[in-house]
Formats: C-alpha cells, sequence, structure tokens
C-alpha cells in the first residue's frame, strides 16, 4: 500500500483529487520520517537511499547528512541550492546545524543534474575545506557522495579524497 498514488485514490469514491494527493504526501512523509529514525548508516548505499528523491532536481544541492558517535542519522539538511552545475558553500553553513545537533560526524552529498558523476575540481575542494573545518570542529566529515536519480559514487569509495 506505500505505493499509492494519487490516481488511484481517486478511484476511492469521495476522496476527491485533492484528498488523494494529501494522502498521498502524508504517506510519504511518514515514510521519510520512520526511515530516518536511528538508522545505523555505515555504506554510502545506505545514504544514497535516503537521498535519491533530490536526484531528479534540476540544481545543484547540497545536503550534510549528520550522525552521532554509533553512525546513527541525526537529521538530513539542504545546506545551499546552486545552479545546474555548481553550488557555493562555506563550512559555517555545513557546520551550524551539526554542531547544535552535537553530531560526531557528517556526511556531505550533493546531485549532479547532468547525470555525470566524476567529482569536478570545485567538488573536490569544497570537500578540502569542510574536511579541514570538520577536523578543528572534531566532526569528522566521513565521506562526499554525488549522485543523480539512480546513482551515486562515494568519493571514500572511488579514492577521490582521502578522508
Amino acid at each position: 500500500m506505500t505505493n499509492l498514488n494519487p490516481q488511484e485514490l481517486n478511484q476511492v469514491k469521495g476522496l476527491g483529487e485533492a484528498n488523494s494527493a494529501l494522502l498521498c504526501a502524508s504517506l510519504e512523509l511518514g515514510r521519510r520520517f520512520l526511515s530516518c529514525r536511528r538508522k545505523n548508516l555505515s555504506r554510502p548505499a545506505d545514504i544514497f537511499d535516503h537521498l535519491r528523491h533530490y536526484g531528479d532536481r534540476m540544481q545543484e544541492h547540497l545536503i550534510c547528512i549528520m550522525l552521532n558517535g554509533a553512525l546513527e542519522l541525526l537529521a538530513v539538511k539542504v545546506i545551499t541550492v546552486g545552479l545546474i552545475n555548481r553550488t557555493v558553500c562555506h563550512p559555517r553553513e555545513v557546520f551550524a546545524d551539526a554542531v547544535a545537533m552535537r553530531a560526531s560526524s557528517i556526511i556531505l552529498a550533493h546531485n549532479h543534474p547532468s547525470g555525470n558523476l566524476e567529482p569536478s575540481t570545485n567538488d573536490l575542494e569544497v570537500t578540502e575545506s569542510i574536511e579541514k573545518a570538520g577536523r578543528i570542529l572534531g566532526i569528522r566529515l566521513m565521506d562526499h557522495i554525488v549522485f543523480c536519480q539512480d546513482s551515486y559514487r562515494s568519493m571514500l569509495e572511488n579514492g577521490d579524497y582521502t578522508f
């Protein structure tokens, strides 16, 4: 029943178009909320499941995944929304919520609307900047994931950056 869509629900007598859409949105919100509760995220594939819905966006979204000491998900936060091929960020924006939530580590992620998962020079520079700031704050950057709707690339797994 979790794959219901508004068109199917519209067939239920008395539900109507607006209520069908509202019900589907509520189910999706509940799915996302419950899937984020204290789930251990030890592999990039686990992270990708929480990001996939950003993969079809036409602008780059830089996302910070905050983890506690047991690698359990604390929060997923969009830090910036950029252009079609880049986004600008500063470490203070990346770490503001991580510090407030007492995160032990973070994982950066951003979508590539082009579908090309190769990290750009800018991606590597941002990764280095965030990793250095995290060392000072005592919040470890564990990985940086570049993704599109159906695939991802972990900088850690692919040796693009040494964490």
